[in-house]
């Protein structure tokens, strides 16, 4: 009897894996529609993280100038490395680009005179911008220095291209996240930008107040974590829940594929998801196959059993 019973569990097991799969394959055949369109119902590039603004925050001046100076000529750049791992959005960096343009980037690809925010632009992505404007980069004296929780850098008595006076101005960016914008002063305010920028159009933090009679002024720019951003995820998700199974399961079958590859190389993504997908398919034939032979055997190991049951069983107990 315990061989039966035995039995009767092995086809009850195989009974529940086929209604599993024939309820994946049936939700895999829904979402198809939605699974071409993966980039609408998730939006992979946008950061996870955002910020608060704090306008008129408590000014503190840092001294950087007992640091490095950077010799910069106009419209130039260089990089450093920070003394911590900086999270910006939801990356990280060690690297930073200081410009003569006033404001820093992650990823440099050439000076940008000019910019606003926000902004798609390829050449003005991850910029940090205490006051991005067209400066005279051979005016001024630009200074970082390390410190043990931040790192400082300071934009001290520049003019504008056209030679009026500019200001000085530093940018702290503190080993949590959170960024600091220091005004000393600032003078002939005209076209600039002020803020960060993540680099899709969408995501960003822009201050347009500053004016020409900015004295000891700060900004604060806090790290929010997960409230701002939109998670990565489109809310048409919403629609649908079963749709985020689906796209999940198969992103897991690529093999530790995360969604915020898509960022780094959306179409070698597009083609391990594909690739993914065929992968998943491919295994689910395999698994009814093994399903349609295990059911087979089991129906042939119930049937000698039954048998077996049949021929130990007393005559008596058989009438």
């Amino acid at each position: 009897m315990k061989n039966f019973k035995f039995i009767k569990f092995k086809i009850k097991f195989v009974i529940c894996v086929i209604l599993i799969f024939f309820l994946f394959s049936w939700t895999l055949e829904i979402h198809e529609s939605q699974l071409k369109n993966l980039n609408y119902q998730f939006n992979l590039s946008a950061p996870a993280d955002n910020y608060t603004i704090t306008s008129g925050y408590p000014f503190t001046w840092i001294n950087a100038s007992s640091g490095t100076e950077l010799v910069l000529g106009d419209d130039d750049s260089v990089s450093t490395l920070l003394p911590f791992n900086f999270t910006f959005y939801d990356n990280f960096f060690r690297e930073i680009y200081i410009t003569t343009e006033g404001y820093l980037t992650f990823t440099f690809k050439s000076v940008q005179t000019s910019g606003t925010i926000p902004s798609g632009h390829p050449h003005q992505q991850n910029i940090i911008a205490p006051y991005w404007t067209n400066l005279d980069g051979a005016s001024g004296s630009i200074y970082i220095k390390n410190f043990s929780s931040y790192w400082v850098v300071a934009w001290e008595n520049f003019n504008h291209d056209n030679g009026s006076y500019a200001g000085t101005f530093e940018a702290i960016l503190y080993n949590n996240g959170d960024i600091v914008f220091n005004y000393n002063i600032l003078r002939n305010v005209s076209t600039y930008a002020c803020g960060l920028n993540y680099g899709d159009g969408n995501n960003y933090s822009s201050y347009n107040q500053l004016s020409s009679g900015v004295n000891d002024f700060s900004i604060k720019f806090s790290r929010t974590l997960g409230n701002n951003g939109n998670g990565g995820i489109d809310s048409n998700i919403i629609n649908a829940i079963v749709g985020v199974v689906v796209p999940v399961v198969i992103i897991s079958a690529v093999g530790g594929t995360v969604l915020y590859f898509y960022k780094k190389n959306p179409e070698q993504f597009k083609k391990k998801l594909s690739q993914g997908k065929a992968k998943l398919k491919g295994s689910a034939s395999q698994l009814k196959k093994k399903i349609k032979d295990g059911l087979s055997k089991s129906k042939e190991q119930d049937s000698k059993g039954k048998n077996v049951i049949k021929q130990k069983t007393p005559k008596k107990e058989q009438k």
